[in-house]
């Protein structure tokens, strides 16, 4: 009851736009955190209350970091099941703390202490500390995040890379929500070509993203199939992930691009619209059919009892759930994928 009290609260009329529409800028930029999901909680009881969950983390964070932050910061955002709104008790929190450098320089020194900072004040909500070398480890630098010389190439820093597609496809600011929009719309900007794509018709300017979104989605999946490959159960827990999470991550961010990416608007407004469209979680731009949530209420419920207790064999209904997920999401996104390619892209 609590539940149905709190989204009744919370809850603000939706009414879907056309992509270039003057409704369409200010479509859905109510976080997710700010308010209820758009799915049929009554479908999906258990991510009814990771949404619950996950809301109270955000509040939890942002009480115990802001005061600490030095004034280069210009955001942190919070990715993974979090910026999801898919986090429970055993999830890990998943920060990017983004430094505002170009008007200003800041040494590795200030940023390995800023997020020393965020961390010592993290540190009573019981959640790890990023793993060393990982993206959430470090500071994301607005300018690395932006550098022209860096377009179109395959050996800028990993870590770079990896902060610029999080901040697009699942990332939700904690603070300074509207430096985090700047900094999106930028990266939004970066990714834009038009000259190549006016002689070769491609269908809007984002096609180079659509580009880099399938090197990362191929990357990642190459690495879970080797990743804890001499631990069953932690290797098994991640290609169910790959398979759910990080499928409908990465779908999710190609829905809300093809829904979004026209070439007769100007750029402008196509930024404008796929910044409110990212304001929405993956499953909300994938998952609303009542049956589709359910699917993936139950997977869910799965994958969070694979980290409390040692899974090393899946079983049939999860594989068949699985099944039944790729299918929904091929469904959903069929124009963000080559027709009749979709099983193929997806594999």
């Amino acid at each position: 009851m609590l539940w149905c009290v709190r989204i009744s609260l919370n809850r603000c009329p939706i009414t879907k736009p056309t992509c270039g529409s003057k409704l369409f800028a200010g479509y859905m930029m109510q976080r997710p955190n700010q308010r209820q999901p758009e799915f049929d909680v009554s479908a999906a009881p258990e991510l009814a209350s990771a949404w619950m969950y996950s809301a109270d983390r955000y509040d939890q964070i942002r009480e115990a970091i802001h005061q600490c932050l030095p004034e280069f910061v210009a955001c942190v955002a919070a990715s993974g099941s979090l910026a999801r709104m898919e986090a429970h008790a055993g999830s890990d929190i998943d920060l990017i703390i983004v430094i505002d450098d170009r008007y200003r320089s800041v040494s590795d020194t200030e940023a390995t202490a800023a997020v020393a900072q965020v961390w010592d004040r993290l540190d009573a909500l019981g959640a790890a500390r990023p793993k060393a070398g990982g993206i959430f480890s470090v500071c994301a630098r607005w300018k690395d995040l932006i550098d022209p010389e860096m377009k179109g190439r395959i050996d800028e820093s990993i870590v770079t890379f990896g902060h610029r597609i999080q901040l697009l496809m699942d990332a939700q600011p904690v603070i300074f929500e509207s430096q985090f929009l700047e900094l999106q719309k930028e990266i939004l900007v970066w990714y834009s070509e038009t000259r190549v794509a006016s002689i070769f018709e491609e269908a809007g300017p984002f096609h180079w993203l659509w580009q880099d979104v399938h090197r990362y989605w191929r990357s990642l999946r190459s690495r879970t199939c080797w990743l804890n490959a001499d631990d069953d159960a932690k290797s098994l827990t991640l290609n169910v992930k790959l398979r759910s999470s990080r499928l409908l991550l990465v779908f999710g961010f190609l829905k809300a691009l093809d829904a979004c990416d026209c070439s007769r608007v100007p750029l402008e407004t196509v930024v404008d619209d796929l910044t409110a469209m990212l304001s929405r979680t993956p499953v909300e731009r994938v998952l609303l059919q009542r049956e589709s949530i359910a699917c993936w209420n139950s997977i869910w419920e799965f994958i969070r009892n694979m980290s409390v207790h040692s899974v090393s064999q899946l079983p049939p209904q999860i594989l068949s759930a699985l099944s039944e997920l790729g299918a929904a999401v091929i469904e959903r996104t069929g124009n963000s994928v080559q027709p009749g390619y979709g099983h193929r892209w997806l594999m």
